[in-house]
């Protein structure tokens, strides 16, 4: 067994001495599976306080989107016959997303959130722009519906998006989402499934599933818009309609299941209390 057990080892020095050797003499990278990986050297700089590396001939592109905002509230003046509320100061949004843009079209992305310690995945796309004018994207991301609701948290003038968007206006799903884009016209149109976000929405699918055999439900979502004056900066004017077909999904709780519901908070999140949750 000693033996066997030398043996081993020596042949695995040897082979990994060959690699080094491959490695050294002819500028042969491998990576830490002994697989033979090609390279390329990538210029680095900060843009806008964001970490980028991009190629020489600006094919390749990888940059880091992170974020921490703060959220705090101090409630005063409340009246016995209310609701108490209390007050509370909580990280809301602690973000980590890795970019790429690829040779040949090819766009990655994965977005994390990581508020107050508790993981939720947000944007896993990849996306592929060779046809002219078009851009074909599959993963979790949000359905081109609102404006208001696709424009990154890092640009939102408040901390929270209007009550009248979280309530009404979808968010991200799982789905496939086609564009076209040329001039001053644009469509969109794409079928979504579930939520994908973190363990509670992963348990509410698995159990809807395991308990009943429900289907996990899809919905349909298109949007068209169109600027006459898009080339002037000087002022501007979009004429647009978007409309959204959608089957109960299976990422809420099985006794709520068969139906749709539009909820929010207040206009901070510290307050966890719901004034509009019509069922």
């Amino acid at each position: 067994m000693k033996k066997l057990l030398t043996l081993s080892f020596v042949l695995a020095f040897s082979a990994l001495g060959s690699v080094w050797a491959q490695e050294e003499d002819g500028n042969v990278t491998y990576n830490q599976y002994g697989v033979r990986v090609d390279r390329e050297e990538l210029i680095s700089e900060q843009r806008n306080n964001i970490l980028t590396f991009e190629s020489k001939n600006k094919q390749y592109r990888l940059w880091f989107d992170n974020r921490v905002q703060v959220d705090g509230a101090m409630f005063f003046g409340n009246n016995k016959d209310y609701n108490p509320i209390g007050n509370n100061v909580s990280i809301r949004r602690a973000r980590f997303a890795v970019k790429a843009r690829l040779p040949h079209n090819w766009y990655g992305e994965i977005d994390m959130d990581m508020a107050d310690g508790k993981f939720e995945l947000k944007d896993a796309i990849i996306q592929f722009d060779g046809i002219p004018n078009v851009s074909i994207k599959a993963g979790n991301f949000k359905e081109d519906f609102s404006m208001e609701q696709t424009t990154s948290s890092r640009y939102l003038t408040f901390m929270e998006r209007p009550m009248v968007c979280k309530a009404l206006v979808p968010s991200r799903h799982l789905g496939l989402q086609i564009s076209y884009l040329r001039d001053h016209f644009r469509a969109t149109g794409g079928v979504f499934f579930q939520t994908v976000a973190g363990e509670e929405e992963l348990g509410y699918v698995q159990d809807n599933n395991k308990d009943f055999g429900r289907n996990q439900g899809y919905s349909f979502t298109g949007k068209i818009g169109w600027m006459p004056y898009a080339k002037d900066r000087s002022w501007g004017l979009y004429l647009g309609g978007k409309a959204s077909y959608r089957t109960p999904k299976t990422d809420e709780a099985t006794g709520e299941w068969g139906g749709m519901r539009f909820s929010t908070r207040n206009a901070t999140s510290i307050n966890r209390k719901k004034y509009l949750e019509p069922m």
